[in-house]
């Protein structure tokens, strides 16, 4: 998604209408800890990156990537 404030508006969006809150939760105080809380943030704000990957027409995101969801 990189910074695009563009991308960065849909996801924000999709987020609420799905009720994820945002961000990485915490940052542990080990090396695992960190990789556990930020794979953690990844898998709960995906489901609002594959809403805006269907929903939208956004520059990176093709056919491909969306084939990735079925």
């Amino acid at each position: 998604m990189a910074l695009s404030t563009y991308t960065l508006d849909f996801f924000d969006l999709a987020r609420k209408e799905l009720k994820i809150g945002c961000g990485l939760q915490s940052v542990g105080e080990t090396c695992f800890a960190t990789i556990y809380w930020s794979l953690d943030s990844v898998l709960t704000g995906f489901p609002a990156f594959e809403k805006i990957a269907r929903k939208y027409h956004i520059n990176g995101i093709d056919s491909h990537v969306c084939k990735t969801f079925d």
